[in-house]
């Protein structure tokens, strides 16, 4: 047995839960004939250095030693990477995706010192989800390495809701659900994170509607009538103040008016002294684009610059009121165009975001490519074209970099929200995504924030643990996160694993998925979508082979292998159908007929209602199916 002796220097609970853990897996050894004592220390250098400071050092030899962080927040983060270092791994969520190794030398010396590469290390919540997903996600993403998770919205009702009223899922009986249960289960999520030291951030959509009195819960259309005093605040497009295709969220307002100013940055200043616990509010314009203010008194600057002038009056406000938090601010769609002429008076209050929404994933963000050369396209109200290439994205963060420089930024990016969806194997879009995460620095970027399903581990979660790793350590190799999550993951064979999902990410041919090709690609495209079914043929021996290793958490890795061939059958008839200009409806049948089928045996790592929602999306296919 292992007699383990944690001692630790502070009451706080990021330290306590970093000691319970600990003490959690050394105890889940088994395969220990002697006892062994073992004492390590935890500590912090100072409760209060900087709150993006992610500084370790560990130092164990002869069966004791320190993990020392250099704040609280840290050493949660040391003893993570102390167990990596004595053979754990967490290669999904839930205690199904704990790899305990069979044997550990505590006599040997551990020793690390690390910093974190980038001070944004993050998710945002998407898709349809529970309260225990969220929890199992929040205990994942620390094991990782993550430091930050955003609850968009003031409590994403609408994400919860997608789940307890299983939309897109008939086979499931919906829950009761309301604004009061999703108030419980934000308040829920945000005391958790607090508990593991983990920044928050919230908001972000809701500041054009809710301020009016227009409820936002999500993409909704809006229930009622909207009063003469509100309508007028509303954006005038095409000679009409509406709400945009009914949808509050989706409506910007007539930022031009004082009146509209002041409203939306005293609502901010209120929420703020609501919720002192949040230490990042998101402060975004309406979604959707070309729905901009087309009246004299808005047309006279670009929408950039009356957001400018927006953050600039709630800076002041929030400066009145000895307020200290951040404000997010994001550029997205209409917002790419820079502003003109006005600027950030205190840039310490600000972060820029920069939200590529319409990117391709085919192709990763390639700072060197002369992207300062690039020349923007110019700005044209109502009438814009959003950008596809990385590079002419990262030519308009250029320009606002140039413009209006903040305390910190990061990008906020999509890999996980629909385009894993387009990658049936989820191994190129992983390379992609490790390449945009070495890339960061170079765009002048400290971070990333991923906007995603929180349910993104089907087939595997190689995704979040390179997304994790870059994050930490931008110099690592894709191969090397690689290599290690399969070896871990699936143990024997697992090279058979990890050469099956690269095949799949090439037969699949994700850039035709993503409609990057034509028809006639599509339909060269077939005869290798086809060469899947014996691609999964030679597979199976090592599925019953991996369906009996001894650790619970490979035997899983396996058993959602074999679950994967079985929906990639049923992909491949539709792909091939679809491709082929025949009749494809009754084949996507079939796969969403299976998705829903299985949704309760891969409730934690697959999002059904994303993955429907792409398919639909990407195929153009009828929203009743």
């Amino acid at each position: 047995m292992i007699n383990l002796l944690v001692r630790t220097a502070s009451d706080a609970d990021t330290v306590q839960i970093a000691a319970a853990e600990l003490k959690y897996f050394i105890g889940k050894l088994r395969n220990v004939e002697q006892r062994i004592d073992v004492t390590i220390e935890l500590s912090a250098e100072a409760d209060d250095s900087p709150q993006d400071s992610y500084n370790i050092d560990i130092d164990f030899r002869q069966g004791g030693g320190k993990i020392t962080g250099s704040n609280n927040r840290s050493v949660i983060f040391g003893v993570y990477k102390f167990l990596e270092m004595l053979g754990f791994r967490w290669v999904r969520p839930g205690a199904l995706g704990e790899y305990i190794p069979e044997s550990i030398n505590f006599e040997q010396a551990y020793n690390l010192s690390s910093c974190a590469g980038y001070s944004h290390r993050g998710e945002c919540i998407e898709g349809a989800l529970s309260l225990q997903n969220v929890l199992d996600k929040i205990e994942w993403m620390m094991r990782l390495g993550f430091n930050t998770f955003y609850i968009q919205f003031r409590n994403a009702y609408t994400f919860f809701d997608r789940w307890y009223s299983h939309e897109e899922n008939p086979l499931l009986t919906p829950e009761p659900f309301d604004n009061q249960r999703a108030q419980a289960i934000t308040t829920a999520i945000r005391q958790e994170l607090h508990r593991r030291g983990m920044d928050l951030h919230t908001v972000g959509h809701g500041w054009t509607c809710e301020p009016l009195g227009i409820p936002g819960p999500g993409w909704t259309q809006h229930q009622g009538e909207i009063p003469p005093e509100v309508q007028s605040c509303l954006a005038e497009v095409n000679g009409k103040r509406e709400l945009w295709g009914g949808i509050a969220l989706n409506t910007n307002l007539c930022y031009g008016k004082a009146e509209v100013r002041e409203k939306i940055t005293d609502d901010i200043v209120k929420y703020a002294q609501e919720n002192l616990d949040v230490n990042t509010i998101h402060f975004w314009l309406a979604d959707g684009y070309n729905n901009q203010c087309e009246c004299p008194l808005c047309t006279v600057q670009r929408p950039a610059d009356w957001y400018i002038e927006l953050l600039n009056l709630a800076d002041e406000k929030l400066t009145a009121a000895r307020l200290p938090v951040k404000l997010v601010f994001l550029i997205y769609v209409d917002l790419l165009w820079p502003p003109e002429k006005n600027r950030l008076r205190n840039p310490d209050r600000f972060i820029l975001m920069f939200a590529p929404i319409t990117r391709s994933y085919t192709t990763p963000f390639t700072p060197g490519n002369d992207v300062d050369k690039i020349e923007l396209p110019p700005f044209d109200r109502n009438h814009l074209t959003m950008p596809e290439s990385p590079d002419l994205n990262m030519a308009f963060l250029r320009a606002w970099q140039k413009h209006c420089p903040a305390s910190s930024s990061f990008d906020f990016d999509y890999h996980f929200m629909w385009d894993h969806h387009k990658d049936p194997g989820f191994y190129r879009s992983a390379q992609i995504l490790h390449q945009d995460c070495r890339n960061l620095k170079a765009m002048q970027l400290d971070g990333l924030i991923s906007c995603q399903s929180q349910r993104v581990c089907f087939p595997h979660g190689l995704g979040s643990t390179v997304m994790a790793k870059t994050l930490w350590d931008p110099a690592v190799e894709f191969e090397e996160i690689a290599d290690d999550y399969f070896a871990h993951a699936y143990g024997d064979n697992w090279q058979a694993a990890q050469d099956y999902f690269r095949q799949c990410s090439e037969i699949f041919h994700p850039p035709l998925i993503r409609n990057e090709g034509s028809d006639a690609d599509k339909l060269a495209a077939v005869s290798d979508v086809q060469k899947y079914h014996s691609l999964a043929e030679k597979i199976a021996p090592a599925i019953e082979n991996g369906l009996l290793q001894s650790s619970p958490c490979q035997r899983e890795s396996w058993a959602q292998l074999q679950l994967h061939t079985q929906l990639s059958h049923l992909l491949t008839d539709f792909l091939s159908a679809a491709w082929s200009g025949k009749d494809h409806l009754p084949a996507v049948q079939k796969l969403f007929a299976w998705v829903r089928k299985h949704e309760m045996r891969l409730q934690s790592v697959l999002d059904v209602y994303e993955y429907i929602y792409t398919i639909k999306t990407a195929f153009k296919l009828p929203k009743e199916l």
